[in-house]
């Protein structure tokens, strides 16, 4: 059975927006994933008080036969495999990957919460989810999110990922010796 997903990603090291379409790219041709619209990149100031670089955001969305674990063990593979690093919680990183939703699922069992638990309270989250998937509701009372008040906040866009997300790149890194 197929769930529409959404995922969020960010960087606030290096060359942000290189980043994040680097990981759009491996994410296009992640079996079990298709991707089908992204967001703008997004430039946000850090949150979470650890962080002092700002960041750059985006929200990728698309469809997935994947359960939501397994789904977010092959996003945290793909994230230490394009070099994530990060010292502490809420820290600057080079590539921060997170399942907003997995279709209908409301879960939490310790390691995963959906839907994101902290999304709601997010502009750099909310705004690039309401551009990439405006549809996106809140399985646990429908709220649209991109109707929420910090989906309204204007954040400047910096970069565009490829819409629909293009696998080219990432293959041909995979090919290289």
């Amino acid at each position: 059975m197929s769930h529409e997903v959404a995922l969020a990603l960010g960087s606030s090291l290096g060359d942000g927006k290189a980043t994040l379409r680097l990981a759009t790219a491996a994410l296009a041709v992640m079996p079990g994933l298709w991707l089908v619209r992204s967001s703008p990149i997004y430039a946000t100031p850090p949150a979470g008080g650890v962080a002092r670089n700002p960041f750059v955001n985006a929200v990728v969305y698309g469809r997935t036969d994947l359960p939501p674990r397994e789904l977010l063990d092959r996003v945290k593979t793909l994230e230490a495999r394009l070099g994530r690093s990060v010292s502490r919680r809420w820290a600057d990183r080079t590539l921060d990957i997170d399942l907003l939703l997995h279709g209908e699922t409301v879960m939490d069992d310790g390691v995963l919460a959906l839907p994101h638990p902290r999304m709601r309270a997010r502009s750099f989250v909310l705004v690039p989810l309401a551009s990439a998937w405006p549809e996106a509701h809140d399985p646990r009372d429908g709220a649209r999110f991109a109707s929420l008040p910090l989906a309204q906040v204007s954040l400047p866009i910096v970069g565009a990922l490829p819409n629909p997300p293009s696998p080219v790149r990432w293959r041909h890194l995979q090919e290289s010796p």
